[in-house]
């Protein structure tokens, strides 16, 4: 139907109607129905649709490219550059979306505009779809770029000593090809959405400043289009589907030294298809005891109320659902000593190196730092100042143990269950608990998929 449309029988500029047939072609029979009434009913009332009025000024406007390019294990990164190509789509751009392994490394001499997404993993390492990139940037092939202006939006974890690292590497290669960046490096932890935010809203102010003024038409004033890009994914780490627990049964004896569970969850009417080498997002709760020992440690009323991101949470609700209680990362442990007045944890802490601070980190939950470092003095630790010292919780990553092909619109995972016990006394995982022990069947947990692109069985 849109491909009928043609300047001569409809009041589109010829650009409008490019950006019309390649956005509108892929909505199905629902979705242009909802359109079509959102419209009409705007319409109706004389709000304001923020439509590309037809004018001779819109035909003048050149179309240029913008590369937005992403490297990421597990579609966070993916997920991030989609939302950003979207953005630069509608304000008049021809936009490349693609994974940084699909762009041949010499091929970036033919490049102008770019944003780069990143992950960074294990000490430091960059995604596998990166490698070659860095093999070629670290090597005396290498051309000059001057002509590539760029920026990066670097993705990582703070439980980890080389934040960032994959970011900050492939910045400092690009600048030695004499590339320019426009706007300063951004680095996220696992929740990301703030910064990741801001640095989209530095590439759109770039791009605005790229486009040229058209018969005395301001460049910040340039024509916006009506945002019809649909999301790539219906489910996702920001919008996870509700699946229920159908079945959970321990798979290992009782004498056995592991403790592994199987579970089975229903995503029926999800929609969700994955393949063999793909993983499973969950989104976990923390322990109530734990939580509540935490609280009676701190002496902060369960019920206490804090505001989150304009809504109301109490103490409990907060640190069961949104905080990070079983991860510590350096800046957690460091914040927590200055404001418990923990001279002693402060020391201690910035002794250790590498291995060591490593260890420190990883063998401790955040209940043990206050059972073995306790508030000293009048120091109180608010709830206020609790929430910023915790970061948020984050979903776990589960590879899929089962073939649609022989369960349909089922999903099993097997969930070993993760053990510490820094102070002598044990303590366990936030998903593995959540999943082994917390859920029964017919209770709903929060999934998303991650698929594995790098993997796929041959036909």
């Amino acid at each position: 139907m849109f491909q009928a449309l043609r300047t001569d029988n409809s009041p589109f500029s010829k650009q409008q109607l490019e950006l019309l047939q390649s956005s509108l072609v892929s909505l199905d029979a629902a979705q242009s129905a909802w359109l079509s009434g959102y419209i009409a009913g705007r319409l109706a009332t004389g709000s304001e649709l923020n439509l590309p009025l037809p004018s001779a000024t819109t035909e003048q406007i050149p179309q240029q490219k913008f590369h937005v390019l992403y490297a990421s294990q597990t579609g966070t990164g993916e997920l991030i550059a989609g939302e950003l190509a979207g953005q630069l789509q509608q304000a008049g751009w021809s936009v490349e979306l693609q994974n940084i392994s699909k762009i041949k490394p010499a091929q970036l001499k033919k490049l102008q505009h770019v944003a780069l997404v990143i992950s960074t993993h294990g000490e430091g390492d960059p995604p596998d779809d990166a490698l070659d990139w860095f093999d070629y940037l670290k090597s005396g092939r290498a051309p000059k770029l001057e002509s590539l202006n760029f920026t990066v939006l670097a993705l990582g974890d703070r439980s980890y000593e080389k934040f960032c690292e994959a970011g900050r590497q492939l910045e400092q290669l690009l600048l030695a090809t004499g590339a320019k960046p426009y706007s300063a490096r951004v680095e996220c932890d696992l929740d990301y959405s703030s910064n990741a935010e801001l640095w989209s809203g530095q590439v759109l102010e770039y791009a605005r400043e790229q486009q040229p003024a058209i018969d005395g038409v301001s460049k910040r004033n340039s024509i916006q289009h009506l945002s019809v890009v649909p999301s790539s994914e219906k489910w996702s780490r920001i919008n996870p589907f509700k699946a229920t627990l159908e079945r959970v049964q321990k798979i290992t004896a009782s004498e056995s030294d592991k403790d592994v569970y199987h579970l089975e969850l229903s995503l029926a009417d999800s929609g969700i298809e994955y393949q063999p080498g793909d993983a499973l997002g969950v989104w976990a709760n923390n322990d109530h005891e734990t939580v509540a020992q935490i609280l009676d440690a701190l002496k902060i009323a369960a019920d206490a109320e804090i505001e989150l991101e304009g809504h109301s949470h109490s103490a409990h609700e907060l640190l069961v659902r949104h905080r990070e209680i079983t991860r510590l990362s350096a800046d957690t442990v460091t914040a927590y000593a200055a404001a418990a007045g923990q001279s002693e944890l402060a020391q201690r802490f910035a002794a250790l190196e590498g291995a060591e601070r490593r260890d420190f980190i990883e063998q401790r939950q955040f209940v043990d730092l206050i059972e073995e470092f306790p508030p000293q003095g009048d120091a109180a630790v608010s709830l206020e100042t609790l929430a910023a010292v915790l970061r948020p919780l984050a979903p776990r990553s589960y590879s899929i143990a089962s073939s649609q092909a022989e369960v349909d619109e089922e999903v099993h995972l097997t969930v070993a269950t993760l053990f510490s016990d820094a102070i002598g006394k044990e303590r366990r995982g936030v998903a593995s608990q959540f999943l082994n022990y917390q859920l029964q069947a017919g209770d709903e947990v929060g999934v998303f998929l991650e698929p594995n692109r790098r993997f796929r069985l041959p036909e």
